[in-house]
This record gives C-alpha cells, sequence and structure tokens, in this order.
C-alpha cells in the first residue's frame, strides 16, 4: 500500500494523466476534471508531501516532490504518462520532465508560477507561517488566503472543497489539512525561477484564467507558431480561461 494518498478515476488500461495540485491544496480538487475524462484516459491525483493524507514529513524540497513524483508513477504502474500541473504542482511536473523527458508525453499547466517576483513569494512564505485557525467554516472561507479572488467560485463549490479540507484539531478549533512548513517552503521554492526549461521538449499547454495567479508575471513563454491561443469558458466558475500551446524558454 503506497504511504501517499492517491486517488484514481478510469480503468488501468487506459492512457493515463496524473495531477499534481498547488501548495495548501489536494487531490480530490481534480475530481470533477477526471470523471470528464475517464472515457478516454486514466487520471490519478494525489496528496503531495506535506498535505492532506499524504506524509507531512520532510524535507519539502522541490527535490524531494521530484522523487516523490517517481515513487508514485511506480506505484501507480505508470509508463509514458501526461502530467497536469497547478500552481506549484506545474514546478514539481516541469522539474520532473526536465529530468525524466522519455517518460512524460504532454504537460498541461494551470497558472504556473516560472518567474514570479520573489520578494512577494518570500513574503507569503513567511505569513504562511503563522498558523490560522478558524472557529467556523464560514470564517475558513472568508478569511484563508486559499480561497482569495475565486470571486465568480459557485459558494456550494467552495463547502464542498472544505468539507474535504478542514479539519477539527484536538482543541475543538478548525485547521485546513496541510503542513503550513510544507505550503512555506513550496513559496519559497517558487521564489526562484523555474531551471531547465530548454529541456522540456514535450507538448506542453498553458492554461490561465481572467483574473490568474500573480505569481504568472515575469514568466517566458512563446506561443507555438500557427496556433492562436483560443479562449473557452470553464463550467460551474463563471470565468474566461486561455489555453495557450506554447514553447518555455
Amino acid at each position: 500500500m503506497s504511504r501517499f494518498h492517491i486517488l484514481v478515476w478510469g480503468a488501468g488500461d487506459l492512457p493515463s494523466v496524473v495531477c499534481l495540485h498547488r501548495a495548501r491544496g489536494h487531490a480530490r480538487r481534480f475530481e470533477r476534471m477526471a470523471r470528464m475524462m475517464t472515457g478516454g484516459r486514466r487520471v490519478s491525483a494525489y496528496d503531495l508531501r506535506g498535505h492532506g493524507r499524504s506524509p507531512w514529513s520532510g524535507p519539502h524540497t522541490l527535490g524531494q516532490h521530484v522523487a516523490d513524483l517517481d515513487e508514485v508513477l511506480e506505484e501507480l504502474g505508470t509508463g509514458q504518462v501526461v502530467l497536469v500541473g497547478d500552481g506549484f504542482g506545474c514546478r514539481v511536473a516541469l522539474e520532473y520532465t526536465a529530468a525524466q523527458g522519455g517518460r512524460v508525453t504532454a504537460l498541461a499547466l494551470l497558472d504556473p508560477p516560472l518567474r514570479p517576483t520573489p520578494e512577494r513569494m518570500r513574503e507569503l512564505a513567511a505569513a504562511e507561517r503563522r498558523s490560522r485557525v478558524y472557529a467556523n467554516a464560514d470564517a475558513a472561507i472568508a478569511e484563508w488566503a486559499g480561497y482569495g479572488g475565486l470571486h465568480h467560485t459557485p459558494r456550494a463549490l467552495i463547502e464542498e472543497d472544505v468539507a474535504e479540507h478542514l479539519v477539527v484539531d484536538q482543541d475543538g478549533r478548525l485547521r485546513f489539512r496541510y503542513s503550513h512548513d510544507a505550503a512555506a517552503a513550496a513559496l519559497e521554492a517558487m521564489a526562484e525561477p523555474a531551471e531547465g526549461l530548454k529541456e522540456v521538449v514535450c507538448p506542453v499547454l498553458i492554461v490561465r484564467g481572467q483574473v490568474t495567479c500573480p505569481a504568472m508575471s515575469g514568466s517566458t513563454v512563446t506561443v507555438a507558431p500557427g496556433v492562436p491561443p483560443a479562449s473557452g469558458s470553464c463550467s460551474g466558475f463563471g470565468s474566461t480561461l486561455t489555453f495557450m500551446p506554447v514553447r518555455l524558454r
């Protein structure tokens, strides 16, 4: 049995997609997307180290997350794979692909923080280490930074996430199910620009929202020639998304 908390949707003989969540997130956030893909893909997601029901022990370095991904792929019996990353999960996917390019057939990156503002990321990391507790779910939804900016997200979807992610501690107060040290380490790792992008030779799709993560600013991408960016709406969230096949540099 794996020491990581892994969720799988779809038959085992289908092409494999593995999803990596953002810092402070969890694997089940990919469930709606995964269920829409199970007719043609086997979709897996797991709680990253320091998050959810996976081990919280360190180290919480980018290199350790890459090693963890390799362990999860072996556990799943996955050969070639498409990686889907969200936020910090993009950095893990890129680092893994740069090292194991023959195994990754494509990347889909949701708001990848390639070259964010270092000072801002370090500020966020320092704030993350100051543990927060909440009296009730309404307070958590209103005050937690992880829900900041979700202006178009229906309340029901946020409440669904809270039911999975918010837990009662021994003191009776509520905390989100992740290690603050792990999340802070992820934010600090993102303060450094992504390396090895020239080693990524597989197709890459970057997805950005109409209201997107500030960490995207400063990222350098080249849109694939002859393929214009396309826009579409994300069902249930009310946001416009831009899809860009790109080359990284």
